[in-house]
């Protein structure tokens, strides 16, 4: 819808110009770019349109990375500047909302981009491609719940969650567990960071193999998670230009 008003709003400005309108629609820079915008917005909706599952399953994560935002405040700062560290978080958050489910429309989403995570147990498997998760997937899961266990205080897996988060966003330049798990009972901190690590390390490959499997995929559903994660009602598409760029 932004791309489409832009190109309605470019056209308004442009009736008033008609003078300066090349006649060669192409050679007018304005024109093409907001045409090439709404086209690829267009094939973009018609993808996700087309299966009803794929729509859910990217408002699912993106409602799953908003709460990630209240979890690790660092990351509002990292988005607001699109730094480079957010490309790194984004696939981690990605993968454990996955694991948080295997079986939920997040999974349809992603599990082209990690078939290792949803490696067949058959050849009865391979000739379904819409089956459920499989082994890997169901055990990642499972050693999840451990790890919410173990890191549940007494706001239980709420205060689970956001301690995993806090790990996931901090990433290699992780701080001491007493910082990372408050809510966790001091006696546990060290058995759950060792659990976390654990599961980090699994976490990561498959964070790696989630931008590396497809890359032209994966960036634009990162695309599309950055644009959502940002985006707020009445959002013009672009400041209206001091001077018209036919």
């Amino acid at each position: 819808m932004e791309s489409y008003r832009g190109l309605r709003e470019y056209l308004v400005r442009v009736r008033k110009h008609l003078d300066k309108v090349r006649p060669q629609l192409g050679r007018n820079v304005g024109l093409v770019e907001r045409l090439a915008r709404w086209e690829e917005s267009w094939d973009r909706l018609a993808f996700y349109t087309g299966k009803p599952d794929l729509m859910e399953g990217a408002r699912l994560l993106v409602g799953f990375l908003a709460g990630s935002l209240e979890a690790a405040p660092s990351m509002q700062q990292m988005l607001d500047h699109r730094a480079p560290e957010l490309f790194l978080v984004l696939p981690r958050l990605a993968c454990l909302c996955l694991l948080s489910d295997p079986e939920c429309p997040v999974a349809q989403l992603l599990r082209p981009l990690l078939p290792s995570l949803f490696a067949s147990d058959s050849e009865v498997d391979q000739e379904d491609d819409d089956q459920g998760p499989f082994t890997t997937a169901l055990a990642a899961s499972a050693e999840l719940e451990g790890v919410l266990d173990l890191l549940g205080g007494p706001a239980g897996h709420d205060g689970a969650w956001d301690a995993l988060t806090r790990r996931a966003v901090a990433g290699a330049g992780a701080r001491a567990a007493a910082d990372l798990y408050p809510e966790t009972d001091p006696g546990q901190q060290e058995a759950a960071a060792a659990a976390v690590e654990g599961l980090m390390r699994e976490v990561e490959g498959w964070s790696m193999e989630l931008q590396r499997h497809n890359p032209a995929a994966w960036n634009d559903l990162s695309d599309l998670l950055v644009h959502c994660m940002v985006w707020k009602p009445g959002d013009a598409e672009e400041p209206r230009p001091a001077r018209l760029v036919l």
